[in-house]
């Protein structure tokens, strides 16, 4: 394996060690204050170290072929286990062209699978013990947001774009798709508030909390509901005083609609 781009924590050129495991020292870098690195690459499009390394790796159950175990004792926050940094300030030339700070792939190819699940990335923020997390203390699975600061202009961001791109000509017979799948799982005790999706205005004045597009051929339905009462069902005997129970504003193309609401159904 090349080791050329390596680099120990005090910035010296790494001894090119000949088998795994490769270590560095923990000394202090010279006039770091914030930052402290195991291991720091610093790369540019010349760099040797980029110019292909691989490893090639037969995995068994359990075991992974990279994996940080870190400690943090700190009580200030700030802390990051691990951080990537791709500085793109450079323009793309064509509308195709894109730069990808983290990509996460996973493949099957003509092996059949008949069972499990296949994770591109999967990201979980795990409570353990009998400490109690205050409200303060959030755990956050994963977030994803676009940010925009200085004096520059974003036309068009998007804090997580998710969805399923299909251009096989197979029939899919009872397959299922859905671009976001949130569920739901809790035992015995929950929450004050359980909710499957939050949309949060923090602040400024927003227009749609949804915006359904339509590029292609349309949706047939804009919801589906089991019909059990919780919280929708198809029949009932009466709906009373829609129309002084208050709406839900809605657009439809260019026009401004109001759904009725009802106070009582049975």
């Amino acid at each position: 394996m090349a080791v050329e781009g390596l680099r120990s924590r005090d910035g010296a050129a790494a001894t090119p060690f000949t088998k795994f495991p490769y270590t560095w020292g923990v000394g202090k870098l010279t006039g770091q204050i914030l930052e402290n690195y195991i291991l720091k690459l610093d790369l540019t499009t010349d760099s040797t170290f980029v110019s292909g390394t691989n490893l090639t790796w037969t995995s068994a159950y359990g075991s992974s072929p990279f994996k940080l175990n870190t400690t943090w004792t700190g009580t200030t926050g700030g802390v990051t286990n691990l951080y990537s940094l791709l500085d793109a300030s450079t323009n793309l030339a064509t509308a195709n062209d894109g730069a990808i700070n983290v990509k996460a792939v996973i493949k099957s190819a003509d092996t059949a699978v008949t069972a499990g699940f296949l994770y591109g990335g999967q990201f979980i923020a795990k409570k353990s013990g009998s400490g109690i997390a205050a409200a303060e203390a959030s755990f956050i699975g994963c977030e994803g947001w676009f940010y925009e600061t200085g004096t520059g202009e974003v036309r068009t961001g998007i804090g997580g774009n998710f969805g399923y791109h299909a251009d096989s000509s197979v029939t899919h017979a009872g397959g299922v798709w859905r671009g976001i799948q949130v569920f739901c799982d809790n035992l015995t005790n929950r929450a004050a508030e359980a909710t499957g999706i939050c949309i949060w205005n923090m602040g400024g004045a927003q227009d749609h909390v949804f915006n359904i597009v339509n590029s292609a051929n349309g949706f047939t339905n804009f919801a589906l509901f089991t019909d059990d009462g919780a919280p929708a069902i198809s029949t009932c005997s009466s709906v009373s005083a829609i129309g002084t129970k208050g709406y839900i504003k809605v657009k439809v193309g260019s026009a401004t609609r109001y759904i009725g609401l009802s106070e009582t159904a049975t």
